[in-house]
């Protein structure tokens, strides 16, 4: 029995798999609890460490980490160390263990953008521009734009990287970079809206 993306289950399949574990005696599960991404389905990625613990007791498995990435470069990992292997992340990642890769000479870089700063609203806009007429105008909603903003940054790299005719790797070589290159991941999708709006004005 191989469950895999253990850490994407919910307190429901859990039931059902505890089940099926008192049929079998081979059981294999595999997850990275930091690529959980179905929380809005109720995934809850503690789920993982509880069902490790219960393979172990009662059926004496052994857990196996996979540290070593086969996807990133070792900016990307070195990245990673720093930010979670030290305090104050450290203490809220129970578990971690330092990152490394099967690709060390890949090329890779990591930027940090500045902070966007301060909520705007369009209330302060309001008071900015004078009384608003309670019977000719309603009342603004406040409107937090620092994940506009953050998109047009995000935007304004993007033009560099491909006006500066960056180089990548494809399997055929090296070529220029193409806009169609570029992902954007979103730790949530509350705020997508704002980062389309900003690459679709840029």
């Amino acid at each position: 029995l191989l469950v895999d993306e253990y850490q994407d289950t919910t307190h429901a399949q859990v039931r059902l798999l505890q089940q099926l574990y008192a049929e079998h005696r081979n059981i294999a599960a595999s997850a990275d609890p930091y690529q959980s991404i179905y929380s809005f389905r109720r995934a809850n990625p503690a789920l993982l460490e509880e069902a490790s613990a219960w393979l172990q007791q009662h059926l004496q498995a052994q857990r196996y980490p996979l540290d070593a990435s086969r996807r990133s470069a070792a900016a990307i990992t070195d990245c990673v160390n720093a930010v979670f292997g030290v305090a104050p992340l450290q203490e809220r990642l129970t578990g971690f263990n330092p990152h490394t890769t099967h690709l060390p000479d890949m090329y890779g870089h990591v930027e940090l953008l500045p902070l966007t700063g301060v909520i705007e609203t369009l209330e302060n806009a309001c008071e900015q521009a004078g009384l608003r007429n309670p019977l000719q105008a309603p009342r603004p909603d406040p409107v937090d734009r620092r994940y506009y903003r953050e998109g047009t940054a995000i935007a304004a790299r993007m033009q560099e990287l491909v006006s500066c005719n960056t180089l990548i790797s494809v399997p055929e070589g090296t070529r220029r970079l193409h806009y169609g290159d570029i992902m954007v991941l979103l730790r949530q999708r509350t705020h997508a809206t704002a980062y389309e709006q900003a690459l679709r004005d840029a």
